[in-house]
């Protein structure tokens, strides 16, 4: 998770989802979180190339439904609150050992 959602956006999204609210679309963007990812069948990749194509998707949707037509955030995913409630307060615990940030 910390090479994408670096701690301080976990925690923005933390208190996001203790006030029952969705964080903006643009604290999204600002933070390179809503921005197309091309995936290939070898790599990750934001540019073109000539791999074959096998899919689009932006980091934020393992948090939220966003409708990408209309430009907003529908409501969180049912992994957000499997994180916010279930995995991330493993970490404290001593049950998950290692760092999830990356760092």
């Amino acid at each position: 998770m910390g090479e994408i959602f670096r701690p301080d956006v976990l925690q923005y999204f933390r208190r996001y989802w203790e006030m029952v609210q969705l964080p903006s679309l643009e604290y999204l963007k600002k933070n390179g979180l809503y921005q197309k990812y091309i995936f290939t069948n070898d790599v990750v990749r934001g540019g073109m190339g000539f791999s074959p194509i096998v899919g689009y998707k932006e980091p934020a949707y393992i948090f939220f439904d966003i409708d990408a037509t209309n430009f907003f955030i529908e409501h969180w995913t049912t992994f957000a609150g499997l994180w916010f409630e279930d995995i991330e307060p493993l970490f404290g615990t001593g049950i998950v050992s290692g760092n999830i940030f990356g760092q």
